[in-house]
């Protein structure tokens, strides 16, 4: 089976797994996790980083830490994975789901005119007409190892009062190219950054995260409350109700071993979105989804999409049944049964986004001769099914 995205695993990160037990050094206290943590740093260039169990833990606190609570919404696309709009429920606040654009990544314009024609001002604060709930937050997730580009949308939040979450556990490693956020690092725009180092990722820890942030307050808050909120080792005296999310220095040792080969992996998947380019060329219905010309891309997965409609579905089992792991997009979450009853904008685009994008394998040691083979299945399948 070619799988859609797997790690590669090479000398060091055995080493270091082998370095954690031996001198039994496993816990969230050891010595790896500063060390990841400070690679993180030097490549993101964030003032602060705090490692953590997940990006979702990450995603949750941080609408906890920004004071997001009941009757608050927050802003998010649909065409996201579910983790920020669990995190929003999560904090008994409402999400308000918004579109994405052609990249699947939140449509900018649609977003101003929301929050132009379905909102009002009051006292600084920015609310909903239609609900009268404060928009407390906005959630943008840099999708499929790409970004978003939100320098009007975000004078237009800082004005109102809407703190920025910027959902990065996809876009590791991605910078802007664009002024004003020139040579800025995906997740350091808003307010906090948060990221992933699941095993699907270009770097991974085998599960983990991280917050990211350029304001001391929020990293300080953050790392006290993954850590159970003690305020006193010796006599476990806890202030504030906190949580288990620390990151064990047995993960962190297999993130310090992956992220020093970050540029490694970038080349050799922007190879390989390449290599697909010149091949999927030879299809008839289908295109790639390129990378926007503002953003410095992971690659993290190829995307392909439809010119002619189809169910898309019977591509994927076709895929599976000749051992080529593909997927679709999320399944939009305003059809999620937990989101049925909440706020939905136009969403036409996710519609499109979701019923003709795929995603192939996109794993950063996939050979040519792999990457051949997914797309002569996709002519074959084309031959057998669309050109009729």
């Amino acid at each position: 089976m070619i799988a859609l995205s797997e790690p590669k695993f090479q000398e060091n990160e055995k080493k270091y797994l082998l370095e954690c037990l031996k001198t039994n050094w496993v816990s969230t206290s050891g010595p790896f996790v500063k060390k990841f943590e400070n690679e993180i740093k030097k490549i993101t260039k964030a003032k602060y980083v705090v490692a953590c169990q997940s990006a979702t833990s990450a995603l949750y606190l941080s609408l906890k830490i920004l004071g997001v609570t009941k009757n608050d919404e927050v802003l998010v696309p649909s065409i996201t994975y579910i983790a920020p709009v669990n995190a929003i429920c999560h904090n008994h606040a409402n999400p308000v789901f918004m579109d994405c654009d052609e990249w699947n990544n939140l449509d900018i314009q649609k977003t101003l005119l929301f929050i132009k024609k379905n909102t009002f001002t009051k006292k600084t604060k920015l609310f909903n007409k239609r609900t009268k709930r404060q928009i407390k937050a906005l959630i943008i997730p840099h999708l499929l190892g790409s970004a978003v580009f939100f320098d009007k949308l975000k004078k237009i939040c800082k004005k109102n009062g809407i703190f920025i979450v910027e959902d990065a556990a996809e876009s590791f490693g991605v910078f802007f190219k664009n002024k004003p956020f020139k040579n800025k690092h995906t997740g350091l725009l808003g307010d906090i950054g948060c990221l992933s180092f699941n095993t699907n990722k270009i770097v991974t820890s085998a599960c983990g995260g991280a917050l990211i942030t350029n304001t001391k307050s929020i990293a300080k808050k953050f790392q006290y409350l993954i850590h159970q909120a003690k305020d006193d080792s010796d006599y476990f005296i806890h202030n504030d109700i906190g949580y288990n999310l620390g990151l064990s220095n047995l993960h962190a040792a297999l993130g310090f071993a992956q992220i020093k080969n970050i540029k490694l992996f970038k080349k050799k998947k922007k190879n390989i979105f390449f290599q697909y380019k010149k091949n999927i060329k030879k299809t008839s219905f289908f295109e790639l989804v390129e990378k926007k010309d503002y953003v410095d891309s992971n690659y993290w997965l190829i995307i392909i999409k439809t010119k002619k409609r189809f169910n898309i579905k019977k591509l994927v089992l076709y895929l599976k049944k000749n051992n080529v792991q593909s997927r679709m997009l999320w399944y939009p979450n305003h059809l999620q049964k937990p989101f049925y009853k909440y706020e939905k904008t136009d969403l036409s685009q996710s519609m499109i986004n979701y019923k003709t994008h795929l995603c192939l394998p996109s794993s950063s040691f996939l050979t040519k001769k792999e990457i051949k083979k997914v797309c002569d299945l996709i002519i074959k399948f084309e031959k057998k099914y669309l050109l009729k």
